[in-house]
Order: structure tokens, then C-alpha cells, then sequence
């Protein structure tokens, strides 16, 4: 079920990963907000999470520097708007795995869609 509304990272078939941070990306059938919904969700059953990656063009360098402004490249930060990080550690045990499974998918149904124009 998670996988009709929740990216996970793509399987590199040609090189070994190097973790250091789990992000997924809700599809783009869910509405703006919803992403920050479902962190608020999983915070309040104690599950870390966070919003990963801010737009590079919406950082204060590029920002000042460069004058980028939101809108500029509306899919990059469409895409961010969507994303987030979720626990990973080396001694994650397959249970707390299956907890943070489990409290997204209990909160999918109930998070906002796009509505069709």
C-alpha cells in the first residue's frame, strides 16, 4: 500500500550506497501541506522525522547572493515540499522499521489530495 503513495529511494543496480540519511517523497496526488501533516503525525507517536532538502536556491547564500526567490523553480521545490526524512540508524531493529511503516500508512488515508481542475 505505501508504494501507490510514498517514493522510496531508487536501487542503484551498478553501485554500492552509502547510507547516511533514509528519505522518501509522497507522490504528487497528495495536496500541498500534506507532507507536513504526516510529520506531525509521526512526531506525535514519537517518530523523528524531517523535512529534507530545503530548495538549494531558497538557501540564504543563493538566496542573497543570486536573488533567488520561491516560484523560481517550482518543481524542485514542489518536490521538496513532498520530501522527508525518516529514522535510520545502524541498530534500527526490524520492529521500530515496521513501527514507522506502520504510523505512515495509518496516516495516508486521512492526508489531503489534490483536487482535479
Amino acid at each position: 500500500p505505501l508504494a501507490n503513495d510514498v517514493a522510496r529511494p531508487p536501487e542503484p543496480t551498478d553501485a554500492e550506497r552509502s547510507w547516511f540519511v533514509y528519505v522518501v517523497r509522497l507522490h504528487d496526488h497528495f495536496a500541498d501541506g500534506a507532507r507536513d501533516q504526516l510529520m506531525e503525525h509521526l512526531q506525535s507517536e514519537g517518530i523523528g522525522c524531517a523535512p529534507y532538502f530545503p530548495p538549494i536556491h531558497l538557501q540564504p547564500y543563493y538566496r542573497d547572493r543570486f536573488g533567488f526567490a520561491p516560484g523560481d523553480f517550482p518543481v524542485c521545490e514542489r518536490v521538496s515540499a513532498r520530501t522527508l526524512a525518516l529514522p535510520f540508524y545502524g541498530s534500527m531493529t526490524r520492529a521500530e522499521v515496521d513501527r514507522v511503516a506502520d504510523a505512515i500508512a495509518q496516516t495516508l488515508p486521512d492526508l489531503p489530495r489534490q483536487t482535479k481542475a
